[in-house]
């Protein structure tokens, strides 16, 4: 199977779309393992951090959120 990246910018009404929003340090990665939707998220200022995983964690569907807590310490 052939890999690809696409860089979109989302201006429509959506949870992740919202989140991304209001923080624009914020950039999101999206693919399938073929069980379930990945949604990885990068927030490069670290002051924003704990206000997108709480927004993050308001979201219903949600399996699991794992954090490199490490890059910030």
């Amino acid at each position: 199977m052939t890999l690809f990246e696409v860089v979109l910018k989302v201006t429509h009404d959506c949870p992740f779309g919202n989140i991304s929003r209001k923080f624009s340090s914020m950039k999101m990665f999206v693919w399938c393992n073929r069980q379930h939707e990945v949604i990885e998220i990068i927030v490069d200022k670290f002051e924003e951090y704990d206000a997108v995983m709480k927004e993050v964690s308001k979201l219903s569907g949600v399996l699991e959120v794992s954090t490199d807590h490490q890059k910030f310490t």
